[in-house]
């Protein structure tokens, strides 16, 4: 039976290396960590599941690091692992399977599921899935995404990592002219939901991202990388330019995703709208890629496009083809019931915002659309209960305010009192609920302000009429 390793680099690790450790302890005969730095119980832990426990200096590097813990390894193969992730239950029995049947493989692609503190995310080419996992550590994650690395490879010496980040040993092992074969086991990374150590990241990885970049300026993935890590931390402008490079070198559909995202943020649909002409319809791009379109298009005013372009977003959905719901079905279908009112197809419209805020009823976009949808055709009464409707769910001021102003609207003052009440109690000293309390002996439907339409695309905005 071909021996096994595990490799690893950590620091201040201790809230999650011992379920890593134990994960992998049945299957391994070595273990290697290197620690670049920790002030806590990291080796203790290590020492305890005996581990051989080394200190390296953190550089700024971490294929750096990560050979460091590949140089003491004795074993035929090598898996390497974070503190913040462990081995899915079925590792045990496809892990030591695979390495009878390896032949001719120089490394294992491993499926890495990424849980998500955040019900909607896209990552690589994929939009993130509802979380019916039954994983006790990731109970709280509303969703998940998924991607492949090559995880598990064969120890040699011409195997081994490169990048500053986003590390790898694919070129090392296409060198080798050994193939790449895919596992049959998962790795479950929890490390996303840890929101400071996220923050960390968030502060961190751009810098050394730019820096690869400048090491490697012919690398399309890390001008990808970069141009999203930008994205993410607001610097658009950044951004843009990085994605463009990225976009030269291999025109990645995700690169443009990530241009229409940064032209929309600057206020320029058409530019936006011309990058969304190169992705392609398949996949969970052809579902995203529609969605933008469709939110574009409705905020340009071309509200048939739009509904067009909803209606395909939903034909590409992951349910559709069969896969795992990604959880963003609700939020299209309720997109296009908006545009369908806005263009008086009122009956399907309403039918379809309805169901779906039945099926999602914590997302405060679709409530809103349902009562924007219900001013629009002049329903009062239908207004006023979905907006009070909200307050089963969200609390903020400006939604104690439209609903307190659309039971007025309709002539139950006293249950718009009522809801001021409330909203003063959960929002004290605000001087606008006071303003709306003390004005609505003496206020009429008339000297209320119209409703605003607001935007599918960048959300709802507040309702007129609620101050």
């Amino acid at each position: 039976m071909p021996t096994l390793g595990l490799s690893m680099i950590v620091r201040n690790a201790e809230k999650d290396l011992w379920p890593c450790l134990e994960s992998a302890r049945p299957l391994v005969d070595q273990m290697v960590i290197v620690d670049t730095g920790s002030t806590d119980r990291t080796g203790e832990i290590a020492a305890h599941f005996g581990a051989a426990l080394l200190s390296f200096p953190w550089s700024d590097h971490f294929a750096e690091a990560r050979n460091a813990a590949l140089a003491p390894m004795t074993t035929d193969w090598v898996l390497v692992l974070d503190a913040d992730e462990q081995l899915a239950p079925e590792a045990a029995q496809a892990i030591p399977a695979m390495l009878l049947r390896s032949e001719g493989i120089g490394g294992y692609r491993v499926t890495i599921r990424n849980y998500i503190p955040h019900r909607y995310c896209l990552e690589y080419d994929q939009i993130s899935r509802v979380n019916h996992d039954n994983v006790p550590r990731a109970a709280g994650a509303p969703a998940w995404t998924q991607h492949t690395m090559i995880r598990l490879f064969r120890r040699q010496p011409k195997i081994f990592f490169s990048g500053r980040v986003h590390e790898t040993v694919d070129a090392q092992i296409k060198q080798t002219g050994l193939k790449i074969g895919l596992a049959d086991f998962r790795i479950l990374h929890f490390g996303r939901l840890n929101a400071e150590r996220m923050g960390t990241k968030k502060s961190y990885y751009p810098e050394l991202l730019r820096r690869k970049a400048e090491e490697q300026p012919d690398d399309a993935l890390t001008w990808l990388q970069l141009g999203c890590e930008q994205l993410s931390c607001g610097k658009d402008s950044e951004a843009l330019e990085s994605l463009h490079r990225s976009f030269a070198l291999h025109p990645w559909a995700l690169t443009q995703i990530g241009i229409a995202k940064t032209h929309s943020q600057f206020h320029r649909p058409e530019q936006a709208l011309e990058a969304l002409e190169m992705v392609p319809n398949q996949g969970d791009f052809g579902m995203l890629g529609n969605e933008m379109r469709g939110d574009l298009l409705h905020d340009l005013g071309r509200l048939k496009e739009a509904r067009r372009a909803y209606q395909l977003a939903l034909r590409y959905s992951p349910v559709r083809r069969g896969g795992a719901e990604t959880g963003r079905e609700p939020l299209i279908e309720s997109k296009l019931g908006y545009a369908e009112v806005r263009l008086g197809v009122a009956h399907t419209g309403l039918a379809r915002l309805r169901r779906a805020l039945r099926k999602v009823p914590t997302v405060l976009e679709n409530h809103d659309r349902l009562v924007k949808a219900c001013v629009l055709l002049g329903r009062d009464a239908e207004a006023a209960e979905a907006a009070e409707s909200i307050l089963h769910h969200f609390f903020s001021e400006r939604i104690y305010l439209r609903a307190a102003a659309l039971k007025l609207r309709i002539g139950q003052r006293a249950r718009a009192l009522e809801i001021l009440r409330v909203a003063a109690q959960v929002f004290p000293g605000s001087p606008k609920l006071a303003e709306l309390r003390d004005s609505l002996s003496g206020a009429s439907r008339e000297a209320l302000p119209n409703h605003s339409v607001g935007s599918a695309a960048t959300g709802p905005e507040p309702l007129r009429g609620e101050c």
